[in-house]
């Protein structure tokens, strides 16, 4: 199978911004946590970061697919 250009790169993209949303969402939990975030703030971000996880793992799945994976 041929894979597309750039498909490899952009899935280590995709990857990295996975962990990111991941470790923001650890950041505003914690927050939350030492009373740094009101609870109407933290789940506005929670959601905001929900929608942006969601969208990212299924470009991931796309590039898995692409890639044979």
């Amino acid at each position: 199978m041929i894979t597309p250009p750039g498909a490899q790169d952009e899935r280590r993209r995709l990857a990295d911004e996975k962990k990111k949303t991941e470790d923001e969402y650890d950041a505003i939990r914690q927050m939350r946590e030492r009373g740094e975030l009101s609870e109407e703030e933290f789940e506005r971000r929670r959601h905001e970061l929900e929608r942006q996880f969601v969208e990212i793992m299924d470009r991931i799945a796309q590039m898995n697919y692409l890639l044979g994976e």
